[in-house]
């Protein structure tokens, strides 16, 4: 003999995590404080839930769906031409996914940050005398300088800051 009984079966909803998350970035320009970096999405949630964002570097953050630099916080190419970072969305129920992402920084023409001269002294009626070899720092490194003199008496000869032909100095 055969018994069969018909039973209900409930089926209890267990928080799932979104399966990806989406950043449309471009490229961030070194300095650029603040900066916003792209449009940050989480998708695969079968329940659908509301995702808030954190992210690996603390220099970021995400607001209103855009990673971005926190307010003060720059990138500096010279350091770092790319940063990798991790981010991690939640739903409501606590559920989480993360994702690794690289920003990719450019590098933008800096001003160079100091000129100096050395030897810094001639010696009176020294008919067109050098006076010293000028560098300038500039934190892009290689990049070619054009120097202005305030005074015609002087003039760039390559790297060498000299008297013009003709032209000394008198202390007195």
């Amino acid at each position: 003999m055969e018994v069969s009984q018909p039973f209900t079966l409930s089926v209890a909803n267990v928080n799932e995590p979104a399966t990806n998350i989406s950043l449309s970035s471009s490229p961030v320009a070194e300095n650029a404080a603040g900066a916003m970096i792209g449009a940050v999405t989480a998708s695969g949630d079968p329940e659908s839930d509301a995702q808030t964002f954190t992210v690996s570097d603390s220099r970021f953050e995400v607001l209103g769906g855009q990673l971005q630099l926190k307010t003060g916080q720059s990138l500096n190419f010279e350091a770092a031409a790319t940063v990798n970072l991790t981010i991690t969305s939640q739903d409501a129920g606590g559920a989480r996914f993360a994702k690794d992402f690289t920003v990719t920084v450019t590098n933008v023409n800096e001003p160079p940050t100091n000129v100096a001269l050395a030897p810094s002294s001639v010696a009176e009626n020294a008919v067109a005398a050098t006076i010293g070899t000028v560098t300038v720092s500039d934190p892009d490194g290689g990049s070619s300088h054009t120097l202005s003199l305030s005074d015609s008496r002087f003039e760039m000869v390559g790297n060498s800051l000299r008297l013009k032909a003709g032209q000394s100095l008198d202390r007195e």
